[in-house]
């Protein structure tokens, strides 16, 4: 889409908003515009919109709207490396989406607070994230959520290098992800299976599972940072020429066949 647009549209109906006597329409323009200035890279602008939007639900007594405020702020303190404030405000928009009943937002925090103990090499806590989000999207029909459960627990498990179970995740969400056609996720478990492959010591198909997400336009901004990161080691640990031959494998056969025969090792599994 037209980002610079709907920036633009956003902004007008900040300007029309006070104008309305309703709090609530104007919290959540400032959400969106919020989401929308994270999307376009200012966390300042961002910050500051999502702030906004907060001290107005809790004001008004929203509190599903405090919970949707306080996981956007998390999300975006992630984004910006502060991951002390992240834990906090995702941790609190879980717990008040626990007690509101509000399986969805939850599911969005759980899944975040999963990643950032991940990050922080607790694997035990991202573990609990994780399969209780998995548990609560099952509630729900949830299955993009199950799917970024399941990827979590996957690399998880390739972290402490139980690699079969790994497999077993990961390929799980990769046939939800086709099922329900969610090009980007697809492309975040490639990169997740790609690391598989690297730590198990399958260096050339990792290099060809990584090729996708690392050009795919499709490829989310973070999706291609891992991408990146997968491919520097790999061009580390293989010489250039076999890099190049097994990128150019990958493209040769095509995403879809990629895909697919992934799925048909699961079924062999």
């Amino acid at each position: 889409g037209d980002l610079t647009t709907a920036i633009d549209l956003l902004d007008e109906s900040l300007l029309i908003a006070p104008t309305l006597g309703d709090q609530s329409y104007l919290a959540t323009a400032l959400l969106h515009r919020g989401i929308f200035a994270q999307a376009d890279g200012d966390g300042a602008k961002a910050e500051e919109m999502l702030r906004r939007c907060l001290k107005i639900r809790q004001e008004i007594g929203d509190q599903q709207g405090v919970a949707v405020a306080l996981g956007a702020l998390g999300r975006l303190s992630a984004e910006r490396g502060d991951f002390v404030t992240a834990r906090q405000r995702l941790n609190e928009s879980m717990l008040v989406s626990r007690e509101l009943g509000n399986l969805h937002e939850m599911t969005a925090a759980l899944d975040q607070l999963g990643l950032l103990a991940v990050s922080a090499g607790d694997y035990a806590t991202a573990a609990v994230f994780y399969r209780e989000s998995l548990s609560a999207a099952r509630q729900i029909g949830q299955r993009a959520a199950m799917l970024l459960a399941l990827v979590g627990l996957g690399e998880i498990a390739c972290a402490q290098a139980e690699y079969g179970r790994a497999g077993a995740f990961l390929r799980t969400a990769l046939r939800m992800g086709v099922e329900i056609q969610a090009m980007p996720h697809i492309l975040w478990i490639l990169v997740s299976m790609a690391n598989l492959a690297l730590q198990s010591g399958a260096l050339e198909q990792s290099v060809e599972l990584v090729t996708f997400p690392l050009h795919h336009r499709a490829s989310s901004a973070a999706t291609r940072a891992r991408a990146a990161d997968l491919m520097s080691d790999l061009a580390r640990r293989l010489p250039p020429e076999a890099v190049r031959a097994w990128e150019a494998h990958g493209h040769q056969q095509g995403l879809p066949a990629l895909v697919s025969a992934l799925l048909v090792e699961s079924k062999e599994a």
